[in-house]
Order: structure tokens, then sequence, then C-alpha cells
């Protein structure tokens, strides 16, 4: 009996640590593995379970996309209920001293939950399985290739709002369109598109507010740019339409900026709306301003900087956004001429491309 228990610990022990030596996964996976901590084991059940079967080989490849990319996402929460906050956020602005709004609500500090630490496996599996259902059953699903499915379907998070299951209640809640874009075979993301944003309610304008998830923002009806793109991001990727945030850090004539969206659409263009107020061909601001740079919100980490080694402002930090300029503005380096003078420029704008509305463009031409 001794001799039994010592052979299955040293075959234990061999298996350990050859496990190891030659990690399952890919080395930027067992990093973050390695950085949830005690949470691994969350995030590894994730990946045990579509390991199982050879047939959900590309769900697994989509969980792999998730947890390698998790580092540097996570929630902003408070410990008190929702609606103190928003009595707090919405009184800020007609308030001389909003400490003392903040004092009596009690409201505190936000808090940081990294997603790689708190986010349970439950949660990250079924968020893949919604995303996979609609793709796979709406009729544009078809022509949205993997690599844009993992940036403007699946992602479980839009900034860092509070984690809900927004995808069931979307579904519920749109379920009698949704069912009707299913009876619609020629039926375009660009067309469902439209038909969500007409349904999502206009947004009350008002500033300093909180990161909110669908439903918070579905209960408040108020916020900026940022939270009208959000709502239609959650709106559309929960439906399978494949929608992401654009934005523009400040205008070259203002020091502010700007936040919209666009839609992919079945011949692999995109087409730029904003959530709640303008749809795919009609203008808005982020399509008709004159723009320096134009940036795309995306889950994957892009990796185009060092922050550990280079002083970036803080608009730059965030690593997921990818440097999209040319799909809206044709740019130049080198010496140009406008209106008969020489400029040199690192960007000069010469031609914009309404990218949202259309299929045609307005050229801007030296003279």
């Amino acid at each position: 009996m001794i001799c039994i228990l010592l052979a299955a610990g040293s075959v234990y022990f061999i298996l350990q640590r050859y496990r190891l030596n030659n990690p399952p996964y890919s080395p930027e996976v067992n990093a973050v593995l390695f950085q949830a901590g005690s949470n691994r084991g969350q995030l590894e059940k994730v990946l045990e379970y579509y390991s199982r079967n050879s047939a959900d080989s590309l769900k697994l490849r989509a969980a792999e996309f998730l947890i390698e990319n998790m580092p540097g996402k996570y929630s902003l929460e408070y410990d008190v209920p929702f609606e103190d906050v928003m009595a707090v956020y919405m009184r800020w602005d007609d308030h001389e001293n909003w400490q003392e709004v903040d004092r009596i609500f009690g409201v505190g500090e936000q808090r940081v939950k990294e997603d790689v630490k708190y986010i349970t496996a439950d949660y990250l599996i079924d968020n893949i399985e919604l995303s996979f259902k609609v793709w796979n059953e709406q009729p544009w699903g078809k022509n949205v290739p993997f690599d844009v499915f993992c940036e403007a379907i699946l992602p479980y998070r839009v900034a860092n709002e509070p984690l809900e299951n927004w995808r069931e209640k979307i579904l519920e809640s749109f379920s009698k369109l949704n069912k009707s874009f299913k009876e619609q075979s020629g039926i375009t993301a660009v067309d469902a598109c439209i038909k969500v944003n007409t349904q999502l309610p206009r947004l009350k304008l008002m500033n300093r507010m909180p990161d909110m998830n669908y439903s918070m923002i579905m209960t408040t009806t108020r916020g900026m740019c940022d939270e009208m793109s959000a709502l239609a991001v959650f709106s559309m990727r929960a439906l399978g339409i494949p929608v992401t945030q654009e934005f523009t850090p400040k205008w070259p004539h203002r020091n502010t900026g700007h936040t919209w969206n666009s839609v992919y659409d079945s011949a692999g263009r995109r087409f730029s709306f904003m959530g709640t107020e303008a749809n795919p061909g009609v203008l808005h601001l982020g399509s008709r301003m004159p723009k320096s740079k134009v940036y795309r919100v995306t889950y994957a980490i892009q990796n185009n900087i060092d922050i550990d080694k280079v002083d970036i402002p803080p608009s730059f930090s965030n690593q997921c956004m990818k440097d999209v300029t040319e799909e809206y503005i044709k740019v130049f380096v080198g010496s140009h001429c406008r209106k008969g003078k020489s400029v040199a420029s690192d960007f000069l704008p010469i031609r914009e491309r309404n990218v949202v509305d259309s299929l045609h463009e307005r050229r801007r031409c030296c003279s």
C-alpha cells in the first residue's frame, strides 16, 4: 500500500513538473494566469471548459483573446447604492460645495476591481456563449470575420463600468426587434444598426458622470458623447451588430475631444454614426468636423508604446486604442501646397472621407 501511495505521489509530482515546464497555453495567457493570483482558477476553468471538445476550438481562441488582453481592464465601483451615487453627481454642478453633498450622501471614493482578480468563469463563459449565438444566428454574421468579431462583438465590457449581465437584458428587451432580424435574410449590419439606434433613448447632456453599465445609462438617460456611444455599443453588440467606439482626443481648434461609433458592414467597410443621435448615412459631429487624429477603442492591447520608459500624456496612456486617422482623413508627410503656399506638416489633411455616410467622397484640393 505504501509503495502504491509513493508511486502515485511520484506520478503526480512528475505531471505537475511537466505542466510547469510545458504550460498548455500561450506565454501571454500564462502571464495573465500568474497575474490573476487567487483568481487563477476562475480563468483556467474557462480555458478548460472550451478545451474539452474540438468543436469549441474557435470559442477557445475567443477565451484566450479575452484573457490575454484582460490586464488593465477594471471596474470603478462605489460601495453605496447607485441612486445615492447619481444623487451626488446630478447636484455637483449646481452646488458651491460638492464635497459637502458627497459627505451627506456618504458616497466615498470609488474602488478599483481588476478583472483578472475578480471576474468569474461563469461570467466569461456566458459572455462567450451569447456572443457566438448572435454571431451565428444573425443574417449578416457570416460576413463578419473572426478578428472583427473579437473586437466588435465579443468584449464583455466597454469602459470601466461595473460588470453586469447586459447581454441577457438587451436580448430580452429587444426580443421583438431581434426576431425580426432573423426573418430578413437580406438585412445587413448597417440596416440593423439603424433600427436599433432609432430605438435608443436620447440622453440629456450632463457632464461628470461615473462609468456606467447598460442598466445605469438606461436608468439615468444622462451623459455626454462617451455615454451615448457606450449605450450604442452595449445594445448593438448584444444583438450581434459589430460596433466600436471612435474618438478624437482634441479638436484642432479647441481643447476638447469627441467620441462616436462605427459599424462594420458586410463588404468590410466601416460607417460612422453617433449612438442614440445620428444613424449611419447622416452627418454628425464626428464625421463633419475637421480632425487631426482619430483613434478606435480596442479590447486588444496594442503594445504600440512603452509606458514604463516614456513620459506619456494621460490621454495616451491607454494602450487599447488604435490610430485609424487614415480611415477619416487622407494624410501625407512632407511639404504640401495649401492656398498657393508651401506648408510643412507631419499630418496635413487634404481629403476628408465621410466614412459613415458614404459611398462618395468629398474632396478638398489645394488651389
